[in-house]
């Protein structure tokens, strides 16, 4: 009888956990589940913006760029961290275009494909190092293409921002080291794309990817 007793209850018991786990499972993410979101800026709210993305991610043709492979390759091995300082680095050894020169246009969002074989200007080098750390596996949703106004000179600027580690971490073409957000204080945020959606984020640059020129964008 006592037996009995014994495997009723962990039965019971069984049961209960089953019920909180389901519970908690409906309630939470699932391990690998897609958190797609902006990223956010102190100072600066985040809203989903209706636009359509200046880049199309069905084009990230990473994987018919052999370049983005060998960066991958060659930086698999370190730190998350230093793979961010590494990536940035090998990037921007790309030669810097505007788009006037490479496609006759003011503005054009190359692939990787492109940008490895012709140069090319800020945002360029932005969908470049996303392809890299996607291929290495950092997960694309925690990835943005941010475009900002640069108060100093009044210019249109693109840069990849990564979150790593609880920290917003700025992949810029004008310089190797990364850099935590905040760390420019002239930097102000229009709005960011990824493979899931585009963010508005209040700076007064135009969601259909305006430039004050074609220099403007470094």
């Amino acid at each position: 009888m006592r037996r009995a007793r014994s495997v009723l209850l962990l039965c019971v018991l069984l049961a209960v956990a089953a019920a909180v786990g389901d519970a908690m499972a409906d309630g939470a993410p699932r391990p690998g589940a897609i958190l797609a979101g902006g990223p956010r800026f102190v100072g600066f709210p985040t809203g989903r913006a209706d636009a359509t993305p200046q880049f199309d991610f069905a084009r990230l043709d990473g994987a018919s760029a052999p370049e983005v492979q060998t960066i991958a390759t060659a930086v698999a091995g370190l730190s998350p961290l230093a793979q961010l300082h590494a990536v940035n680095a090998r990037v921007n050894r790309v030669p810097r275009r505007d788009d006037w020169s490479n496609y006759g246009v003011a503005d054009h969002w190359a692939t990787p494909r492109e940008f490895f074989r012709r140069g090319g200007d800020c945002e360029d080098f932005a969908i470049a190092k996303y392809a890299v750390l996607e291929r290495l596996g950092w997960p694309p949703e925690r990835l943005w293409i941010v475009v900002l106004r640069e108060t100093v000179m009044s210019a249109v600027h693109a840069v990849l921002m990564v979150e790593h580690a609880g920290r917003l971490w700025t992949l810029d073409n004008l310089g190797d080291p990364p850099f935590e957000h905040g760390g420019l204080d002239y930097y102000r945020p229009a709005y960011s794309l990824n493979r899931f959606g585009q963010w508005s984020h209040g700076a007064p640059v135009g969601l259909a990817g305006q430039r004050a020129s074609a220099s403007g964008a470094r």
